[in-house]
Order: structure tokens, then C-alpha cells, then sequence
């Protein structure tokens, strides 16, 4: 198991690194904007956010509102990741218990794998509470 996740991660830098060279590489003019686009339907200091397109300067709320969406966005990103994670995780240890042909130690390490999804699971969804603590924090 330590020779393919070292193969893979030796792997994936490999196809990575190029990538990266080239980007630094290239002369590119940054269009900063004033807006940000929110899709969720926000509430901060008891006023809802504007759905669309909302400006950064000015008077308002704007860039708390996209603050907020912003890490509305990331949680979910991170959410998705931390769930198939998880199934991986589940499907290597349900695996693992199937082969073990009455081996024990086979047997417990594919609980564990299942257990560790768990803890997995739990996590990513206690992450979901995250935009909620900050609009209390911020709002």
C-alpha cells in the first residue's frame, strides 16, 4: 500500500511540476473586478444579501457577502473531496475484509480502514457548519 501511494504521489508531482513552469512562465495581465458573483441566499446583520453580481466598494455589505460565499464555496469543495475520500476508503476496507480468507490482522485493518472513513464522514460534516459560524462572527 506504501509503494503505490508513494508511486502515485511521485507520479502525479511528475505531471504536476511541468504545469506549474509553464504558468510562471507566461507574461499575463491580471483583471482584477469590483464584483463578485454570489449564488446562495445570504443573511448578514439580519439584511439579506443580493443574489447576482454585487460590487466590492462602495456603502453596504457587498464584500462581507461574498466573503461568505466564498467559503460557502470552498466548504463545499472541500465536502465533495472529503466524501469520496470516505467511499474510497470504505471500498478499500469492505475489500480487505472480503479477501482476509479468515486472516485476522487483514480483517482489522479493514475495519479500521471503514472505521477511519467514518471519522472521515463526520468530519466533512461537521465542516459544513463552518459558514454558519462565520456569518455569527461576522454578522
Amino acid at each position: 500500500m506504501k509503494k503505490i501511494l508513494s508511486t502515485f504521489l511521485a507520479v502525479s508531482f511528475l505531471a504536476i511540476a511541468p504545469l506549474a513552469v509553464s504558468v510562471q512562465a507566461q507574461d499575463v495581465d491580471i483583471d482584477v473586478s469590483d464584483t463578485c458573483h454570489i449564488e446562495r441566499n445570504i443573511t448578514i446583520k439580519g439584511n439579506p444579501c443580493p443574489t447576482g453580481d454585487v460590487s466590492l466598494t462602495g456603502s453596504g455589505d457587498g464584500a462581507q457577502c461574498c466573503l461568505v460565499n466564498s467559503i460557502y464555496n470552498i466548504v463545499d469543495w472541500i465536502f465533495i473531496i472529503l466524501v469520496a475520500i470516505a467511499g474510497i476508503f470504505i471500498i478499500i476496507g469492505a475489500m480487505n475484509i472480503i479477501i482476509a480468507g479468515g486472516d485476522s490482522g487483514k480483517v482489522d485493518t479493514g475495519r479500521k480502514y471503514i472505521m477511519y472513513a467514518a471519522i472521515g464522514l463526520f468530519v466533512a460534516f461537521i465542516a459544513r457548519a463552518i459558514p454558519s459560524i462565520v456569518v455569527n462572527i461576522v454578522g
